[in-house]
């Protein structure tokens, strides 16, 4: 699991940025999960409603984005990224940072989370209930749906924000997982 970004001012913060995944036909994990494909794909990124270059100073994200939605202080009701499992099915998931500043701390209520691979490399599965994830880091975790029929949150609290963009109040710094 890899990224994209710009190297042209600050174009990565202002959202010139993507994910790119490359398939290993000989990958030790693949008998562990059932799909990996695009829809297993969560990106994390802060949000400057601002462009970098007129923000002046240093700023902190005013949101943060899961999949490109999500939820701040100013719209309580904006849409939330839904990511749909079928029960009974495991998942690779490839969380991706994306961000320009913040790290985040990764979570999925009601689930644990297999780390198989971080940064490109195959690892040793070791089992999470939460992951630290910080700018440019990419890690890739199985999940199985072996919940009841539902929606559960996911969260990633940002270590910076703006102020009202902490916790997870009106679902900001969240999204859904939804059977």
């Amino acid at each position: 699991t890899f990224w994209y970004h710009s190297h042209i001012m600050t174009q990565y913060c202002d959202g010139l940025r993507g994910v790119m995944v490359v398939y290993d036909p000989q990958d030790p994990h693949a008998h562990s999960y059932d799909v990996d494909d695009d829809s297993t794909i969560i990106t994390l990124a802060d949000w400057y409603h601002i462009a970098a270059p007129l923000a002046g100073a240093v700023p902190l994200a005013d949101s943060t984005l899961i999949n490109g939605l999500g939820r701040w202080s100013g719209d309580p009701t904006a849409d939330l990224a839904v990511i749909n499992v079928t029960p009974g099915k495991r998942y690779r998931f490839r969380l991706v940072n994306l961000a320009c500043d913040p790290n985040y701390t990764f979570q999925i209520d009601g689930h644990s989370m297999t780390v198989i691979e971080a940064d490109g490399e195959n690892t040793k599965p070791l089992v999470v209930d939460e992951i630290q994830i910080f700018a440019g880091q990419r890690y890739s975790f199985v999940l199985v749906a072996n919940q009841t029929v539902g929606n559960y949150w996911i969260r990633a609290a940002p270590n910076l924000f703006a102020p009202g963009g902490d916790g997870f109040a009106h679902g900001i710094n969240s999204a859904i997982l939804r059977y």
